[in-house]
């Protein structure tokens, strides 16, 4: 390989270029973007490589599954190297763990574990990893292999993503699934809720010949990212998601016609996309199965379903702790026999999410402890999507596993026992609600044994992804009612495990007696959110208050009358806690529910604008400036309330020009004082951290001029 035959005579020589420093940034910018091998051709054109150059060529090998070729370059570094980094001791690991090199990759983790803090998430993530290790020693020595896999090839799978295949129940040889390959996805996977450009595809067998995957219509697929759910009565039923909540469900008017046309599906299940219940599939016409990180729960995301009866569906079921856990889980089907077959990443998997089985006990109407399926259906990499057929006797998952075309690939599962027999769809059973207490984070942390024992800390792991929703008051009072003051709470502990986090205090009111007090007063719900959270250690430098007043509500004033208004009242006074710098853990915001013939632009337009840089004016920073003229004809006001003060601002501009023209008028009328102020992601910014943002974002280079 050309590659390993650069890098042993690099390392080898006694002398070492250091490569380009723009070929080394186009490397990088290839490897974000998930082009691998071209970042790899990048590198290999050169003639030199230096360490950092030597680092991405590891990663681009580990990202294409090229493992064995990351372990033989690891070897000659170390051969050749006096300290070896610490990244290669934890890529060393993740090879072997790939490879299913259990007591090796053990052995690797722990040599990472000496290196890092304990502190750390990362510790708490390797020990994770050994723990599925362990699994998968276990699951070896116990012998599961009642299945076995078929992998379809080039003729299904693509370089990128490929997953949740979907079987027509009037054509068993009709598939529809979801991929990325013509889209600009990276690693994001849709289960998990992310978007991208992910599109609908169509694949038939012909005389047991595949044929070529065609992209379904522009009115099906879209640029945000389309998900093939299941067909029902004859329709093909697909989800779209935009870049925040909520989902969409829609179906198609007449599938095979090229010029397909679809319509909005609307439906009475207790699926709702608001609130991030994602992995809709139908069990059958009277039953649903989805996952949801709804509270009550047990952890993360878990399993709910929902039965159709005497004329309406039940509420949503959770299925217990016997089979949900304190980690994810992720869409659930069954089989003939209602065992039901899903995804987790709990400490028992051998990978990160495996496929885990839990039968259903007739006598005492209740699922049995949930198994890992072991091998081949799982692997050390991640299996999703596990999708039983209606028309034949094979199921299908979603893998990343090695040898595949690509990241997550569909394959083929059949079960030895029942080759040649159909697998159908269960029928109607009855299950009771669950009303065991969901595990606390002590009891959620898992110990693990082995010849020599890693002893873990009662402390609960930084979350992953967190998901905040929005307060609801009439008196300030009401901002101290549990299910606000958990929410404040929720934030406190997430500023507490990254101080890199700034709080943002948006408050949204009813309309004041006059405009200039409507807006004054908008702020002050914030302070006693602001006051607890600085009483509990959170510096007053990280949180900002930002009042609007009411002028954007969520509901129009214009369009509402009679019993109405006092909805709208409750609906328009509410808080928003945004955090703002969070790299490492995507934060997720709750949207607030309402009509569409009812919801006002502006609500929404505030956070749009408030995506990237944006531009206020600044027009007054002194209290008794409150009663001043212009405030009553003020457009898009705001008041900023931060640690050194607060000030009225007027005006919300993407452009900087828009923003400078403005203010210049405003200066001609009179008002002498008032400056540009620039913002990202809705937080005011200072002038060296404009410079540092202004390469990706131009326009702050006339702002950094003009206050120099």
């Amino acid at each position: 390989m050309n590659i390993l035959r650069l890098t042993l005579i690099i390392f080898l020589s006694s002398w070492v270029i250091e490569l380009p420093a723009q070929d080394l940034e186009s490397a990088k910018w290839l490897y974000d973007q998930g082009e691998y091998e071209d970042c790899l051709s990048t590198i290999n054109s050169l003639v030199e490589c230096d360490k950092e150059c030597m680092t991405l060529i590891l990663d681009a090998h580990f990202a294409l599954g090229e493992v064995e070729t990351c372990l033989t370059l690891m070897d000659s570094l170390e051969a050749s190297a006096k300290k070896i980094s610490d990244h290669q001791v934890y890529l060393r690991a993740r090879c072997l763990h790939l490879l299913g090199r259990y007591a090796e990759a053990i052995e690797s983790y722990k040599a990472y574990l000496t290196r890092i803090r304990q502190s750390s998430d990362e510790y708490q993530r390797t020990i994770e990893r050994i723990s599925r290790c362990l699994a998968g020693i276990n699951l070896r020595l116990l012998g599961t292999e009642s299945h076995y896999i078929a992998d379809p090839g080039r003729v299904l799978n693509s370089k990128k993503n490929d997953f949740h295949l979907v079987n027509s129940p009037d054509d068993p040889e009709l598939f529809y699934f979801s991929s990325n390959r013509f889209g600009l996805g990276q690693d994001e996977i849709f289960f998990k809720g992310k978007t991208e450009t992910y599109d609908i595809f169509m694949i038939e067998r012909v005389n047991g010949e595949w044929q070529r995957a065609t992209l379904l219509n522009r009115e099906i697929n879209s640029p945000l990212a389309e998900h093939a759910i299941d067909i029902k009565d004859d329709e093909l039923i697909f989800e779209r998601r935009s870049l925040e909540p909520p989902a969409s469900l829609f179906w198609t008017a007449d599938r095979f016609d090229p010029n397909t046309e679809v319509s909005s599906y609307r439906t009475d299940w207790p699926y709702q996309q608001d609130v991030d219940d994602i992995n809709l599939n139908f069990v059958r016409d009277d039953m649903i199965i989805f996952s949801s990180d709804k509270r009550g729960g047990y952890g993360g995301y878990d399993l709910y379903f929902s039965i159709y009866g005497q004329g309406s569906w039940t509420p949503p079921i959770n299925f217990g702790p016997l089979v949900n856990s304190p980690f994810d889980e992720f869409y659930g089907d069954m089989d003939s026999s209602k065992t039901l077959y899903f995804s987790s990443d709990r400490a028992s998997s051998i990978g990160g999410f495996d496929i885990f089985v839990s039968g259903y006990d007739e006598v005492t109407q209740d699922w049995q402890q949930a198994e890992n399926a072991g091998s081949p259906i799982n692997s050390p990499g991640d299996e999703l999507y596990f999708n039983i057929s209606d028309q034949d006797y094979f199921a299908s998952l979603s893998s990343d596993r090695l040898g595949g075309q690509g990241q997550q690939d569909i394959y083929f599962v059949y079960d030895r026992k029942l080759q040649g027999e159909e697998l159908v769809r269960p029928q109607f059973f009855a299950v009771q609600d669950r009303s065991a207490a969901p595990v606390s984070a002590e009891e959620a942390v898992t110990s693990i044994s082995s010849s020599d024992s890693i002893s873990l800390t009662n402390e609960a792991p930084k979350p992953s992804e967190a998901y905040l929703s929005p307060l609801f008051y009439k008196a300030i009072k009401d901002l101290e009612l549990p299910v606000n003051a958990k929410e404040v709470q929720n934030v406190r502990d997430l500023m507490l495990m990254d101080s890199s986090l700034h709080l943002l205090i948006q408050v949204f009111a009813q309309r004041g007696q006059d405009r200039a007090g409507d807006l004054f007063f908008s702020y002050k719900p914030g302070l006693p959110i602001y006051r607890k959270l600085k009483s509990e250690g959170i510096k007053e430098d990280r949180m900002s208050i930002q009042g609007f007043g009411s002028y954007s509500p969520i509901i129009s004033p214009n369009k509402i009358s009679g019993e109405l208004i006092d909805y709208a009242d409750k609906m328009n006074s509410h808080i928003i806690l945004r955090l703002i710098g969070a790299d490492d853990m995507p934060i997720y915001y709750r949207s607030i529910d309402v009509r569409s013939d009812l919801r006002d632009p502006r609500h929404d337009e505030v956070q749009q604008k408030n995506q990237g840089v944006s531009f206020r004016i600044e027009l007054f920073q002194d209290a008794a400036q409150a009663v001043h003229p212009y405030l009553e004809k003020m457009p898009r006001g705001m008041i900023e309330k931060q640690a050194d003060g607060y000030s009225y601002l007027s005006g919300h501009f993407k452009s900087y020009r828009q923003a400078s023209d403005q203010m210049n008028s405003l200066i001609k009328n009179g008002l002498q004082y008032c400056t540009l102020v620039a913002y990202h992601d809705g937080k005011r910014l200072s002038i060296e951290e404009a410079l540092e943002l202004s390469k990706t974002f131009p326009d702050l280079l006339d702002h950094i001029q003009a206050n120099r």
